[in-house]
C-alpha cells in the first residue's frame, strides 16, 4: 500500500512535470516543496527549498524507472 501511494506522488511530481516542460502544456507543474509551502525562490531559504524539489524531482524519476523495471507486474 505505501508503495502505491509513493508511486503515485512520484508520478505526479516526476513524469507528469517533465512532460509539462514540452510545448504540449502552456503552463509549467511546481515543484513539491512549493506546492505545499509557497516561497520565494530568489531567497536563500528559496534557494534550499528549489534545491530539494529539483532532487525530489531526479528522484522521482529514477524511482519510476526503478518501480517499472524491477517491480512484478501486478500492483
Amino acid at each position: 500500500m505505501n508503495m502505491k501511494i509513493l508511486l503515485a506522488i512520484t508520478f505526479i511530481y516526476g513524469v507528469v512535470r517533465l512532460l509539462t516542460f514540452t510545448k504540449l502544456f502552456n503552463t509549467q507543474l511546481v515543484g513539491i516543496l512549493n506546492s505545499i509551502i509557497p516561497y520565494d525562490e530568489k531567497s536563500t531559504l528559496g534557494e534550499f527549498f528549489h534545491l530539494l524539489s529539483t532532487w525530489f524531482f531526479y528522484f522521482s524519476l529514477i524511482f519510476q524507472a526503478w518501480f517499472w523495471i524491477f517491480s512484478k507486474i501486478s500492483l
